[in-house]
């Protein structure tokens, strides 16, 4: 919820704990099985991987250059979980790239997307200038960590981030800190 509330001048976070529809299950496991298996393969057998990939991102966001951010969010004492972060940061790009470049969509993504930063200026929730959706949408995925993270947290993130990388890396994963109010400080991954 720091992350989602505080006033931050490079994003505004426009939903929290955001998935897509699908027309049935069918549809839903087809896609995310598609998306999620390079990335499993891309990381092979390290210790503590999933099986298996949500479906919910964390936080939707809308950066100050327009990108659409996937943000998995994570607390400082979930070590294994935060070793992960990176496979689930980018199984959520994905979803939401697959979406937003759907050849027949029900409703043009970029209509939601700014439905949504319109919803959030009507209730208040955004100060200052409304971000512009950079078109065609670009998406981002983006990992938040609570400070205080051990080294042993890091270290296995950076050991998965360097496995994806050598697969599928485009765009690059942002890897951030945040204090308890919500500030996010860039890591180096």
């Amino acid at each position: 919820s720091a992350v989602c509330g505080f006033e931050n001048e490079d994003m505004i976070v426009i939903d929290r704990e955001a998935a897509l529809t699908y027309t049935d299950q069918i549809e839903k496991d087809s896609v995310k099985s598609r998306l999620q298996e390079p990335l499993l393969m891309a990381v092979g057998q390290l210790a503590s991987m999933p099986l298996k990939l949500g479906g919910k991102c964390d936080a939707l966001a809308v950066n100050r250059d327009g990108r659409l951010l996937t943000i998995e969010i994570k607390p400082r004492t979930a070590t294994t979980t935060i070793r992960r972060s990176p496979l689930q940061a980018r199984h959520y790009a994905d979803l939401f790239s697959e979406w937003v470049h759907e050849v027949k969509p029900v409703e043009a993504p970029e209509k939601v997307i700014r439905r949504m930063i319109q919803q959030r200026e009507r209730l208040g929730l955004i100060k200052g200038p409304r971000p512009k959706l950079k078109m065609p949408v670009e998406v981002q995925p983006v990992i938040v960590v609570e400070r205080g993270f051990s080294e042993a947290a890091l270290a296995g993130l950076r050991e998965v981030q360097d496995r994806l990388e050598a697969k599928h890396n485009t765009p690059p994963l942002v890897v951030k800190s945040a204090t308890l109010w919500g500030r996010l400080d860039d890591i180096e991954s």
